[in-house]
């Protein structure tokens, strides 16, 4: 339904179909696209849809019922609703609507979708910060799938990876302006992961004793302080091992852990595959 331009607004699409190891290990979609809909455009599910679906509005207004919740979207809103969640989306009378979607797919999606909403109390809207960080890398995959005659499945999984961490970090911060402690070290984590980083670092950098830091940031983040660098780290060395011929040592080196034999281990636990092997399965 809503494939292609009709009476309630215009529509474009994008598909593309991941191998079976991508759809275990990397970030994927099922679909992707962009609507302009009038009053007559509405998607009623009543049981729910087997994919998780994110809405980036960008003009207009919409509304979405999910599990006994009204949300109105307004440009500048992020919607997330779960799979199998009864829901329905629409543009009220009157009014126009003009989003962009997607439907992730695949285990990785899953567990990044239930970290993203695990601490939101139950909401499933929020309001961006730049919503362009979103559509525009969405708009650009729309256009690769569209145009180019030969497409690279590491290239989509990188640009809607992208994507998705820009979610994460968005996490939260439509909580009032508040500037959560976990965000906080994060961007930190981001800028300064190749250093030796450690709690008694953290704590002088931000003010508050070791167990409160540690604390604080499980219950914000759901993962420890050292779990989330180390998360980091590895996302940076996976980028070094599909885009660069550095050796698994200098790589290790790059992130910040220094101990070849640690990287190694620390990068297996994360993706279940040793550095040589993803680089190999990746390129």
């Amino acid at each position: 339904m809503y494939e292609i331009d009709g009476d309630f607004g215009k529509v474009r699409l994008g598909n593309f179909v991941f191998s079976s190891r991508a759809a275990q290990m990397l970030m994927c979609f099922s679909g992707i696209g962009w609507h302009k809909c009038n009053e007559l455009y509405r998607i009623s599910r009543k049981d729910g849809y087997h994919f998780p679906l994110i809405i980036f509005t960008v003009g207009g207004k919409g509304v979405l019922k999910a599990a006994e919740n009204e949300y109105t979207l307004s440009a500048g809103s992020v919607a997330v609703i779960e799979k199998d969640v009864p829901h329905e989306y629409f543009t009220p009378h009157g009014s126009e609507w003009e989003f962009y979607w997607i439907h992730p797919s695949g285990t990785v999606c899953n567990m990044f979708l239930s970290y993203f909403l695990s601490d939101l109390n139950g909401e499933r809207v929020f309001m961006s910060e730049s919503i362009e960080r979103y559509t525009d890398r969405v708009k650009s995959l729309i256009n690769y799938l569209e145009n180019e005659k030969t497409l690279s499945e590491r290239y989509v999984c990188a640009e809607f990876a992208q994507i998705m961490y820009t979610l994460i970090n968005d996490r939260g911060k439509y909580k009032k302006g508040q500037n959560r402690l976990s965000d906080e070290i994060i961007g930190y984590f981001e800028r300064y992961y190749n250093e030796n980083i450690t709690i008694e670092t953290l704590s002088k950098k931000f003010f508050v004793s070791s167990a409160h830091l540690i604390r604080q940031f499980k219950k914000e983040s759901g993962y420890t302080p050292y779990e989330y660098l180390t998360l980091i780290r590895v996302t940076k060395a996976c980028r070094l091992l599909e885009y660069t011929d550095m050796s698994v040592s200098e790589i290790a080196d790059c992130v910040g852990i220094h101990n070849t034999s640690r990287f190694i281990e620390k990068f297996k636990a994360v993706t279940s595959l040793t550095p040589v092997v993803y680089r190999k399965t990746h390129i």
